[in-house]
């Protein structure tokens, strides 16, 4: 009874290891890469959120990809920890800078704040082909 028992775990296990739990790369949707810079007037908008939110999407997820970006405004997008990029198609682009306050919760005089029209009613798009954007720049007017 024991013996088979142990061989009915064994085979469970291998079949398990075999097909796999589910979970994996296999269940992620299509991504593409995605990287650019975030600029203020021309010049780069360090340490700001940006957010590729998907508009629609084919299997009904719509996992979003984000980045922070580098002192130069440079960001790459991050799918999950696995993938870098984001899905296929038409997205709303959110970027967030809140720099209100300093480490104290007082005022900080030099906050850049992103205003809403690029965040949360935000009016910026971009369309992610196959081949992906590794130029995508947004240069905001505020």
């Amino acid at each position: 009874m024991l013996n088979r028992l142990a061989s009915s775990l064994l085979v469970a296990s291998l079949t398990l290891m075999i097909c796999g739990c589910g979970g994996g790369a296999d269940d992620a949707p299509a991504v593409a890469p995605v990287k650019g810079k975030v600029l203020r007037k021309g010049e780069p908008l360090p340490f700001a959120s940006i957010t590729f939110e998907p508009v629609e999407a084919e299997d009904g997820k719509r996992s979003p990809s984000s980045a922070m970006t580098n002192e130069q405004g440079e960001y790459e997008l991050t799918f999950n920890r696995d993938l870098m990029g984001a899905t296929l198609g038409k997205h709303t682009v959110r970027i967030v800078k809140d720099g209100a306050t300093d480490e104290n919760g007082a005022p900080n005089p030099d906050a850049v704040v992103v205003p809403v029209k690029y965040n949360t009613k935000s009016e910026l798009e971009a369309d992610v082909p196959a081949a992906g954007l590794t130029d995508k720049n947004f240069d905001l007017d505020f």
